[in-house]
């Protein structure tokens, strides 16, 4: 694991927790592996630059580095209970919740995502920060997941805030910095046509006419019109920041893949309408419509639907 200067290491008892699979579901873009290993994966967490290994003999470990506070966390993430290092940690990786309790109550519920869910053991849903993910799932549009990666790192390492003096760890840039940043460097970034999307949801987020921190106070209706009113953020973006960065696990974001996932379990692979498949889940999953999405998302990004 890195070493970082005054570093604290935090260590938890879990299990059903895959970090790998987590990380590399679709929901976050902003980490990496470190350098020489397959299982230590290096972020930002709240404005703390993190390592956490894979859970080994049911302990998970990560080192943490406390920053100058000034990334994006600082600013929008919800509050949590107990604002201590392994609140934090244990918050973002949702390591509080019996994700086995959770499976065998999705199976009794729908016995159709048993092989789906078998197959992704260890997944947790993250609670992430809603500026990161906001950008994030705006540079989504047209994209994939590793060009999305690419992006977002290429952000964090052109406009964010070193996180450790002397090494290469640093903050998700605030909505003032990327509102200020110049066009080109943006498109250097792999932004493409996103550009003006992310130009746009920083004067928004800038200038308060979105709060992203008071989204919490909201209902789900509310915050996801707040959300769609940002230039360039339709249902689907709004749906994504809801689920995976304010834990809103009614919702139910709709993309290719989750299409297709739907309609080949449930319509024998005819093709429905986005709004017929968000009404369907909502309907037949109800407050755990999220926790499917991630299982169908993962499950058919990885097989193809080839069961």
């Amino acid at each position: 694991m890195i070493t970082l200067p005054n570093a604290k290491t935090v260590i938890y008892r879990v299990k059903d927790f895959d970090l790998t699979r987590t990380l590399t579901s679709g929901q976050t873009f902003g980490w990496t592996r470190v350098s020489g290993s397959r299982s230590v994966f290096s972020g930002e967490i709240r404005g703390m630059a993190v390592t956490c290994r894979e859970p080994r003999e049911g302990f998970f470990r990560c080192r943490i580095f406390k920053g100058s506070g000034v990334g994006s966390s600082a600013a929008t993430a919800p509050p949590i209970t107990t604002d201590t290092d392994t609140a934090v940690i244990a918050h973002y990786f949702d390591l509080e919740r019996d994700y086995s309790a959770l499976a065998s109550k999705l199976i009794v519920l729908d016995a159709t995502l048993a092989p789906v869910i078998a197959s992704g053991r260890g997944l947790r849903l993250l609670r992430q920060d809603p500026w990161e993910t906001l950008i994030s799932f705006i540079i989504s549009a047209h994209n994939n997941v590793p060009r999305i990666c690419k992006s977002v790192l290429a952000l964090k390492a052109s406009f964010g805030v070193p996180l450790v003096p002397g090494a290469k760890a640093y903050a998700f840039p605030s909505a003032q910095v990327l509102g200020e940043a110049a066009e080109e460097e943006l498109i250097r970034a792999g932004l493409g046509f996103r550009v003006r999307y992310v130009k746009a949801a920083s004067a928004v987020v800038v200038k308060g006419e979105v709060d992203l921190s008071s989204l919490n106070d909201l209902s789900t209706e509310e915050a996801r019109s707040a959300l769609m009113s940002i230039p360039g953020v339709g249902r689907k973006v709004a749906d994504c920041v809801l689920l995976y960065a304010y834990g809103r696990t009614e919702v139910f974001p709709v993309d290719v893949w989750v299409k297709r996932a739907v309609e080949t379990l449930y319509f024998d692979g005819q093709e429905r309408p986005v709004g017929y498949i968000i009404q369907f889940a909502a309907d037949r999953w109800g407050p755990y419509a999220g926790f499917v999405q991630l299982y169908l998302f993962d499950y058919f990004r990885r097989t193809g639907g080839n069961r």
